[in-house]
């Protein structure tokens, strides 16, 4: 076993009197070999005072640095000085130091600091875990990994501790929003605020708006300030509001509510606004019947009802339709412009007359198409254009006489060219005097009457003037190619000569005849044939009067 000499008492001289280390003063440096070789105490007071330093701490005692010492010791005197230059403190810190750049520092009291200690300071960490950057919570290989915050937690904003809490947990209370929430906003005024501006990142590119309840490849709904859509994955799906039950509030009084789609219905409609207005081209009411004053209950209405068309402008009235409660009757508006008038409307069930004042004036026939009525025992179209009338044993039309008398009947039909005549009469016309009257041909306050030829047939005649200057043999006189069957040869001829000669009938024939005359040379003369028709023979002149 060695023996250790414990080294000869070391003479010092204190610096400072009563307290700390004195300056060691260094003994002669001599060496004291003895027989086992052992260095001697001279020797080794002389290598401990050589690395003792009072100096004070600064960077050269840092063993990071390439320039450290790590072969000095700080004297008990150094020490001492660094201790009292510190600030006092009634807890101590695990890593003091900035010169360290720890990331992490806790003191006794419980306090814990994450941060590196450039950007931290010890006075930032006054609560049991600052973290000064990112917080990661959760298994790195993907598992679940929860935190737990007890009853009662609030969450405040940093430097508010005490007066604005952010949220509570409670379970009594439930979950509570101390103030109001905000996303994307920086002074929500509603408990929850979601504000996305245009220079925001927060991203909308989804579709669905700022706000999405459920997952993008399922059932989601999205909202924003203009829509509510409900999706499956990407595509549109049904958005379905209270279906098990519930009113549904929109708007207010003064709101617009719009559907940009079909509007379907399936249960009752009520509309209890004072004014209702369509702007549709198209309405569709499966109903039979729409009804008027449904909100009367009483026995004895006042009020009248009907459908009103809007015509515009100021010069125009609008036109309708209504049932006047005061008369018991369906009425039609007829005026169009100036005040508004009606007219009775005539139907199946009326028991009184119908007068010139319910149809307002005459009606014409393209008005009443498809209707009819019967004459006789002929049913007559009001619309169509020509009926024969059967089952009539007389149509007697009365006008008045005398020299300021009425027309009884007027017929109009087509000119003497034409294919429609005026009256077709299949039988025999019965009348006192057969005339015409038209206007005179010089004087205009004038008219002329004539009467018409009468006779003992239905005769036809034709005339014509005949003027020569070589005379042949025979003068052929032609009659229309129609005479033959209407007439025939039943008929008389008239010549008269223009001068003192002779003219006289050589041949009669169906179809003309041939004339002579003793004129040598320029002869002129005028024919008239007159005939009975062969199609319309009188039976009986002079019948029995009935």
């Amino acid at each position: 076993m060695s023996k250790v000499f414990k080294p000869t008492k070391i003479n010092k001289k204190a610096t400072k009197d009563s307290y700390g280390l004195g300056k060691v003063t260094t003994a002669n440096s001599r060496m004291l070999t003895l027989d086992d070789r052992l260095p001697s105490k001279q020797y080794i007071k002389q290598r401990i005072e050589a690395n003792v330093s009072d100096e004070a701490f600064s960077g050269d005692w840092d063993g990071a640095s390439d320039s450290a010492n790590t072969t000095t010791a700080p004297s008990k005197n150094a020490v001492y000085d660094y201790i009292s230059s510190l600030a006092s403190t009634s807890d101590v810190w695990g890593v003091e130091s900035t010169a360290l750049a720890a990331d992490t520092r806790s003191r006794k009291s419980g306090n814990v600091g994450i941060g590196n200690a450039s950007s931290m300071a010890f006075s930032d960490i006054t609560h049991k875990l600052t973290v000064d950057g990112d917080l990661r919570v959760g298994a790195i290989d993907g598992s679940n990994k929860d935190i737990y915050l007890d009853d009662g937690a609030i969450l405040y904003k940093y430097g508010s501790s005490g007066s604005t809490a952010m949220l509570t947990l409670n379970s009594s209370t439930g979950h509570l929003v101390g103030q109001n929430l905000a996303i994307g906003s920086v002074a929500p005024s509603v408990p929850l605020e979601i504000n996305v501006a245009e220079s925001s990142s927060l991203s909308t590119a989804d579709g669905t708006g700022l706000f999405q309840l459920g997952n993008d490849s399922g059932a989601n709904i999205g909202m924003n300030a203009s829509k509510i859509q409900a999706r499956s994955g990407s595509s549109s799906s049904k958005l379905n509001l209270n279906v098990g039950g519930g009113d549904i509030d929109m708007g207010n009084n003064s709101s617009t509510i719009t559907s940009k789609g079909n509007l379907a219905v399936e249960g009752n409609l009520t509309v209890t606004g004072t004014a209702t207005s369509i702007s549709t081209e198209t309405v569709t009411v499966f109903d039979n019947f729409i009804e008027l004053n449904s909100n009367y209950d009483g026995t004895s209405p006042t009020e009248s009802a009907g459908i009103e068309v809007n015509r515009g402008g100021s010069t125009q009235i609008n036109t309708l339709i209504r049932w006047n409660e005061t008369d018991d009757k369906w009425q039609l508006s007829e005026a169009t412009t100036g005040s508004a008038s009606y007219k009775d409307i005539i139907h199946t069930g009326q028991t009184g007359s119908v007068t010139n004042a319910m149809l307002g004036g005459s009606i014409a026939n393209n008005k009443l198409a498809n209707d009819s009525v019967t004459v006789g025992t002929t049913e007559i179209d009001l619309g169509a254009s020509s009926t024969t009338l059967a089952g009539l044993t007389a149509v007697t039309v009365a006008g008045t006489g005398g020299g300021t008398g009425t027309t009884a009947l007027n017929i109009t039909g087509g000119d003497s060219s034409a294919s429609n005549p005026a009256v077709n009469i299949n039988g025999h016309l019965v009348a006192g005097t057969k005339s015409f009257n038209i206007p005179h041909p010089i004087y205009d306050d004038k008219r002329l009457i004539y009467g018409c030829l009468e006779g003992l047939e239905h005769g036809v005649y034709n005339r014509g003037t005949v003027e020569l200057d070589v005379i042949p043999d025979r003068i052929a006189i032609d009659l229309p190619e129609y005479w033959w069957k209407l007439v025939g040869d039943d008929y008389t001829i008239t010549l008269t000569p223009y001068g003192p000669y002779n003219v006289w009938i050589d041949e009669k024939l169906e179809d003309g005849f041939f004339v002579c005359t003793s004129a040598s040379d320029n002869v002129k003369f005028d024919w008239t044939v007159t005939g009975g028709r062969k199609d319309a023979v009188i039976p009986e002149v002079e019948p029995q009067a009935p």
